[in-house]
């Protein structure tokens, strides 16, 4: 079995909201209200690699 969530991330210029409307709407079909969004903890990241390659990612470097 495997587990799938929600991914994407934020376009330039879009703030954090619209991107979680954008993607919940793009990846389910669901509608987002604005006002019923809340903060609800964090998100730890790891994320192999040095600055550097990800840097040369970012360009298509790599």
């Amino acid at each position: 079995m495997t587990e799938n969530c929600l991914g994407g991330g934020i376009e330039t210029g879009e703030c954090m909201q619209d991107a979680l409307i954008r993607e919940v709407l793009e990846e389910t079909g669901l509608c987002i209200i604005r006002d019923s969004i809340q903060e609800y903890g964090q998100v730890h990241r790891i994320q192999k690699g040095t600055k550097e390659d990800r840097e040369q990612q970012n360009l298509g470097l790599q």
